[in-house]
């Protein structure tokens, strides 16, 4: 991408972000599990993918385990930025306004730009399925959006009793799953927010 140069006088060029190295590696290692699954998350593997020289993954992540770790963080701050990009329903806001937020969100993790990250989520539950000792990390993961989704609840009126927030990050993963893997029967943004709004609902009168 091209950089706009400055006109005026002593104006500074704008700055493109800096993107670290770890940030390039787990991006690369984001893209390698998604395409190759976990089997083929290797140090070299995420190399060749990040166009650095050999070596230099593992000089940042030593082990397989620390790499897995990183992974998991860069695709947890990538769904997060996505998320941020999208305007949050606050206190006043409706059931139907939240479940048109929510069908917005799975829409836009689960795009063509997003679909790796999706996938790359669920290769590392596998991970955490086979691996007891990965098991804490994803816990903590689904712990930080299980207490964003408790936030939303709350504002709506709902309590912040933990099913109802389990029951509704459950149903966000399932839809997300839905639209990634059977596309064949992929739902609308219409059907996924009716979807939404009917379990909020049923939440708010228990």
């Amino acid at each position: 991408m091209a950089k706009t140069v400055a006109k005026k006088v002593g104006a500074k060029p704008e700055q493109a972000p800096v993107v670290s190295r770890a940030e390039v590696v787990g991006d690369a290692a984001v893209e390698v599990l998604s395409k190759q699954g976990s089997r083929g998350l290797t140090h070299r593997a995420v190399d060749r993918a990040a166009g650095l020289s050999e070596g230099a993954t593992s000089n940042l992540y030593r082990t397989r385990g620390a790499l897995v770790a990183a992974t998991l963080e860069r695709q947890v701050e990538r769904e997060l930025e996505i998320l941020g990009s999208i305007t949050r329903p606050g206190p006043g806001a409706t059931i139907d306004d939240v479940a048109s937020f929510i069908a917005v969100v799975v829409e836009s993790l689960t795009s063509s730009a997003s679909a790796d990250l999706v996938t790359a989520r669920y290769e590392l539950y596998l991970e955490g399925r086979r691996q007891d000792e990965f098991r804490p990390l994803l816990a903590g993961v689904r712990r930080e959006f299980t207490q964003l989704t408790t936030e939303i609840l709350v504002d709506l009126g709902i309590s912040d009793d933990a099913r109802n927030a389990g029951a509704t990050v459950a149903l966000v993963e399932g839809l997300s799953l839905n639209q990634l893997f059977h596309p064949e029967s992929a739902l609308t943004g219409d059907d996924i927010a009716y979807a939404v709004a009917a379990l909020l609902r049923s939440l708010a009168a228990a």
